[in-house]
């Protein structure tokens, strides 16, 4: 089945698996997790592939990153570092959970922050760093977790831009 979009331009389509995927979905009368098995079988699949213990599927990046800072559970003032560059999705989580957004620089070539413009402002205040791949490039993380590790510090990616 051919998508009646520009859909076709991009090779995407729906095939046989996916219309059945859909169809018992639909018969089956929920479309929650609570009930259903496709939301479970994507978190169990993508956290064995992660290597991690568990995974929680959202329906947004805004939502993903204000669980992830939730997890983390900041005091009211604590800090949480990111970039001045980014959807207001990235930020809203923050002021949300009561911590105050600090902006590290980003490098003028990638516009990611980098461990140099993040270090500065590493404080007893901070709770989390959060990063954003932009615009494709993704953010040197290797510097960054080595920074975050010393210092004890979550860090936070968001993919989603």
């Amino acid at each position: 089945m051919q998508l009646p979009s520009d859909q076709a331009a991009s090779g995407r389509t729906l095939g046989s698996e996916e219309l059945a995927n859909l169809t018992e979905v639909i018969e089956s009368g929920t479309l929650t997790s609570t009930k259903g098995h496709f939301v479970k079988d994507l978190e169990r699949d993508f956290a064995a592939t992660m290597g991690s213990a568990a995974a929680i599927a959202c329906a947004s990046g805004s939502a993903a990153i204000h669980l992830a800072i939730a997890a983390i559970d900041p005091e009211p003032g604590d800090e949480i570092i990111t970039t001045p560059i980014t959807d207001i999705g990235g930020i809203t989580p923050i002021l949300f959970q009561g911590a105050i957004p600090v902006f590290a620089d980003v490098d003028p070539t990638t516009l990611n922050v980098t461990a140099e413009t993040i270090a500065p402002h590493i404080s007893e205040r901070t709770r989390a760093i959060i990063v954003t791949h932009l615009f494709g490039n993704p953010v040197e993380m290797v510097e960054i977790m080595e920074l975050a590790g010393g210092a004890g510090i979550p860090v936070i990616e968001d993919c989603a831009q």
